[in-house]
């Protein structure tokens, strides 16, 4: 298990679970006259930061899918590296199937202000884990890169969870797509790519087509709700 004192006055810390941050008690209820002893185990899916005022302090991993924060003034996070149960090791010698020899994880502790937008904690989360840090281009440039320069360009706080080309609607559309979702209270921005968009579509989370987006000056403006997630069509 790993330990990581963070002497953060808070109690209440975030995960990041398949569709949201989670916001989860350091403090657990007391359920014993009714349900099994409470673990203080939490789920989350590489990411957990506790902050106060001042200061946040974030921690992101790779395939350590537990954590717990403790109910002490240090608020150490703890995150778990093995668990074993019965059946599951065994001798180099043997030939038990589904046997972990090596493990290997990964993790990172970054410290922010408490003024950083959890979108970015986000983005920093999903950089760690897939390791997209930058895109390598093909000559040196100082400055921001023009619009000519990059893939697209995004403004606004919505993540991006995934971009997928030449998907085939069930009306017989073939569409390029782009998933972006809301992790700060709504979000709001545009969508501008290196070539021009022809058409664009709001799309449902099974990529059918709920309406026609307008085009404005080559960009799409988007607007999402608290904790949504909207799902966008577009032919080049």
């Amino acid at each position: 298990m790993v330990l990581v004192p963070t002497n953060i006055n808070s109690n209440k810390f975030k995960t990041l679970t398949p569709f949201d941050l989670c916001e989860w008690n350091v403090i657990k209820n007391d359920w014993n006259n009714t349900m099994e002893i409470e673990t203080g185990v939490t789920p989350n899916q590489g990411l957990v930061f506790i902050k106060d005022k001042k200061d946040l302090i974030a921690i992101y991993n790779k395939g350590l899918y537990e954590t717990a924060v403790s109910d002490t003034s240090d608020k150490i996070i703890a995150l778990t590296l093995f668990r074993s149960f019965p059946n599951e090791v065994g001798k180099y010698t043997s030939d038990m199937g589904k046997m972990q020899r090596k493990i290997e994880t990964e993790y990172a502790i970054d410290f922010c202000s408490a003024q950083i937008q959890e979108s970015e904690i986000l983005k920093n989360c999903l950089a760690f884990k897939t390791n997209i840090l930058s895109f390598t281009t093909q000559k040196k440039h100082s400055g921001e890169l023009g619009k000519n320069s990059s893939l697209f360009k995004l403004t606004g706080n919505a993540v991006i969870s995934a971009i997928k080309s030449n998907i085939k609607t069930r009306c017989g559309k073939q569409l390029n797509i782009i998933r972006l979702y809301d992790v700060d209270g709504g979000s709001s921005g545009s969508i501008e790519f290196l070539k021009p968009l022809k058409k664009a579509y709001l799309l449902d989370l099974k990529n059918d087509i709920i309406k026609e987006i307008e085009i404005i000056n080559g960009k799409l403006n988007y607007d999402i709700p608290s904790k949504k997630i909207i799902t966008i069509g577009f032919t080049i």
